[in-house]
């Protein structure tokens, strides 16, 4: 067995306890450039799935819309008479105007009812209001910058004679 040396002339090895101020600074610098580039990204991912919700909501109130129209028309309702009722959701009458939804002045009432969207998904009913003959809603994705600029509007017609209408407002999401 070969002799070893005492233990008080081996070299201690040197433990790094720390980083350096060179590699804080290195390490703060590449953050603070991937937090420029990753942020605008992610707020500009955010207003993209804003104005995508509105786009599928306006989509399902105009497919919801134009199947209980469908559906009016196929029982025979009266189009021309303004106002009329089917079977709902849940059992509870679908109150109808020219045969397409009333827009409804709560959640669960009218087209709302019947596209069954709900305050709980983030929507806001800012106003249920009487225009152009027919009864219109506007709601508002609850979390946009702007939300009067971020929202889809639903028209009841004012007339057989006329469809009902679905519009988008997009500039503040």
């Amino acid at each position: 067995m070969p002799d070893l040396p005492p233990a008080a002339s081996t070299p201690v090895a040197r433990r790094q306890r720390g980083l350096t101020l060179v590699e804080l600074v290195s390490m703060l610098l590449v953050l603070a450039l991937l937090a420029a580039v990753a942020l605008p990204r992610y707020a500009d991912l955010q207003s993209r799935v804003r104005e995508t919700r509105v786009r599928g909501l306006a989509t399902t109130l105009q497919a919801v819309s134009e199947l209980v129209h469908t559906t009016a028309v196929a029982q025979g309702v009266d189009c021309a008479a303004p106002s009329a009722t089917l079977p709902g959701p849940d059992h509870n009458p679908l109150a109808l105007q020219h045969c397409y939804p009333r827009a409804g002045a709560q959640f669960g009432d009218g087209i709302l009812a019947a596209a069954q969207v709900k305050a709980d998904d983030g929507w806001v009913l800012s106003r249920a209001a009487a225009g152009g003959g027919g009864h219109g809603l506007v709601l508002e994705a609850g979390d946009a910058p702007d939300p009067s600029h971020c929202s889809v509007s639903y028209h009841a017609p004012g007339s057989a004679a006329q469809p009902a209408r679905v519009a988008l407002q997009l500039q503040g999401c």
